[in-house]
């Protein structure tokens, strides 16, 4: 079984007291790996060149590190 990994949370939740309904919306980790996948992209020589499969595994290991250096910090 695969080990489950630190999602950080919600990145944007939406929590109205009272209400039924709580938006989570995208997790931190997603969030931060969509950040590290766009610094990826804006260079040229990697538009051209990377293999989507390994920018995105390279994307989520800036991610993963991002989430450990912050349970690090708190």
């Amino acid at each position: 079984m695969e080990e489950m990994k630190n999602d950080g949370g919600p990145a944007f939740p939406i929590i109205i007291p009272g209400a039924q309904i709580h938006l989570q919306g995208i997790s931190v980790r997603d969030y931060f790996s969509a950040k590290a996948m766009q610094g990826m992209l804006a260079d040229p020589t990697v538009q051209s060149g990377g293999d989507p499969e390994t920018l995105s595994k390279v994307a989520y290991a800036y991610a993963d590190a991002m989430l450990a250096e912050r349970e690090i910090g708190m």
